[in-house]
């Protein structure tokens, strides 16, 4: 999904110019996160890329209050709506670097909860497995929610904890 500038083309491109970006995708869950609802292997949703150019991170829309973020997650959350046939919304997934500031709130905004991080595992040699965190927040939004459903941010004020390392 793209978000342009509704402005006159751009003479090199021949493009509008871009505001932001995001990705979406279905998503399984690999494993059951019980604070938000999710079974182990549910199909949902993810939200794999969100960008806004540096340019209008501090703007607003010509409606004069929305933020770029909110129209494109706002507008992600539809798609996934309409991906899964107009029903029941299922869950979605991102993941957010713990210092990513920006990302944090806007995805608590649009009631993505914070469910720490995920900790995967991967086979290094024949019967040796490994457990890593990839360092980044894996963050749910519970299914049955209303794609234009928002609140106060509230965990995302919170200071982060870094990911726990294993011995």
């Amino acid at each position: 999904m793209l978000l342009e500038k509704d402005a006159p083309r751009l003479e090199h491109t021949g493009e509008r110019p871009l505001v932001g970006v995001c990705t979406t995708g279905s998503a399984m869950a690999e494993q059951a996160y019980r604070t938000v609802g999710i079974k182990e292997v549910e199909r949902g949703a993810a939200i794999g890329v969100l960008g806004t150019d540096l340019v209008y991170r501090k703007h607003v829309l010509s409606d004069g209050k929305t933020r770029p973020g909110v129209a494109l997650v706002t507008g992600a959350l539809t798609l996934i709506e309409q991906m899964f046939g107009g029903g029941a919304m299922p869950f979605v997934r991102t993941n957010v670097r713990p210092n990513n500031e920006g990302s944090k709130p806007l995805f608590d905004e649009h009631q993505f909860e914070n469910t720490g991080y995920p900790e995967s595992k991967m086979e290094i040699g024949p019967g040796v497995m490994k457990v890593a965190s990839s360092g980044q927040l894996a963050l749910f939004r519970p299914a049955g929610l209303s794609p234009t459903q928002l609140r106060a941010p509230g965990w995302s004020t919170r200071a982060t904890p870094p990911p726990r390392r294993r011995p």
